[in-house]
């Protein structure tokens, strides 16, 4: 293997474990809002900087305008309507609607 591939793999790597760590700041209850926000944005960052995605479990809770966390009670308002969870972002105003799977209420 070439080490500009061995490099793009330590790398890609580094980032998705990185990803991992801040995820779990972000859903951390226990810790203060500036903290998580910092967490959010750095998440976005960090998937644009390595062109990759953030999971769907990570993605749905972070608006996509001011990349704030939308976590239920603390960020956003969450609403359930005509079979989609309608999320409110309470800092920007941003709607973010996804649909309702089957056997997921």
């Amino acid at each position: 293997m070439s080490r500009r591939g061995r490099n793009r793999r330590i790398r890609d790597e580094r980032a998705q474990k990185a990803v991992d760590e801040l995820s779990t700041i972000l859903l951390n209850h226990d810790l203060s809002d500036r903290v998580r926000t910092t967490a959010a944005r750095d998440l976005v960052r960090t998937a644009r900087r390595h062109n990759s995605r953030l999971p769907d479990s990570i993605r749905h809770w972070i608006c996509r305008s001011c990349h704030n966390p939308m976590l239920p009670g603390a960020g956003a308002r969450i609403r359930i309507r005509c079979g989609f969870r309608v999320t409110t972002c309470t800092i920007c105003g941003q709607i973010r609607r996804f649909p309702i799977k089957e056997g997921e209420e």
